[in-house]
């Protein structure tokens, strides 16, 4: 007797061959970009700082007009990735002399010292700019997908665009929590309320401020559905600061002390 095959078996077999062939090419597509991206870091002459430069202007002005770049960057180079690591090459140096100038103002004199601000600085792009790309991503192809049928062009979150969409939110909560809270290090840091209040609404402008920016990131995939998920956070953010302002806990003496 032949083997009988139903409509449906035979469609959740043909969508489970895709899928696992594209998570297969999803894979070795990762990992050539990451080795042509690190391969780029390493020669600036294939960097394009001014380009570069509009795009970090238009995070701070217009931050959706950067994943408008990324919509036609899809459309011509099939990517929604950058594959210019000037970017996080400028982020990472703004960030070192930003920690470099926080040692400064507090007298740091040990080399050791300002080898420890560095590696923080590291740590932030990089080590929790993985973790947080690798969570969004999974989240996003796991739960947010709009998974067409069978004949359909299958599409997925990048992990490397994740990790722009990472970079990109950072950048302006970088200049909110590093620069223009050294700015205002005098008045911050006074042992008052109004000083507990100015802080904390610093510290909560520049996590919703990520928090926002990286929604826009996952909003621009058409194919993916509910990326207000992504703005939840933000009722997180607003809570913390309401409480330690409540409680008169300064966030920035927390932090920098």
């Amino acid at each position: 007797m032949l083997p009988m095959y139903t409509q449906s078996s035979t469609t959740r077999h043909a969508t489970s061959s895709t899928t696992s062939t594209t998570s297969s090419r999803n894979t070795n597509t990762t990992s050539s970009l990451i080795f042509n991206y690190l391969r780029r870091m390493c020669s600036p002459s294939q960097m394009d700082f001014e380009y570069t430069c509009r795009q970090m202007v238009d995070l701070i002005l217009s931050p959706s007009k950067v994943y408008d770049l990324s919509k036609y960057r899809k459309r011509t180079r099939n990517q929604w990735a950058r594959d210019d690591p000037a970017f996080l090459v400028l982020l990472f140096i703004f960030m070192v002399v930003s920690t470099i100038a926080y040692g400064i103002a507090f007298e740091m004199s040990s080399i050791g010292e300002y080898a420890l601000l560095v590696f923080y600085t590291f740590l932030q792009i990089f080590v929790a700019g993985s973790l947080i790309a690798t969570l969004t991503s999974s989240i996003a192809n796991n739960k947010m997908r709009i998974i067409g049928d069978a004949h359909s062009v299958e599409q997925h979150v990048e992990w490397m665009y994740a990790f722009d969409i990472h970079a990109n939110a950072l950048f302006p909560t970088f200049l909110l929590l590093s620069v223009l809270q050294y700015l205002l290090l005098p008045i911050l840091l006074k042992p008052s309320y109004i000083a507990c209040l100015m802080a904390n609404s610093l510290y909560a402008a520049g996590g919703l401020t990520y928090v926002y920016i990286t929604h826009l990131g996952y909003r621009s995939m058409p194919f993916l559905r509910n990326s207000q998920l992504f703005l939840m956070p933000a009722g997180v953010v607003l809570l913390m600061c309401l409480l330690l302002t409540i409680f008169d806990l300064n966030m920035t003496r927390f932090t920098i002390w």
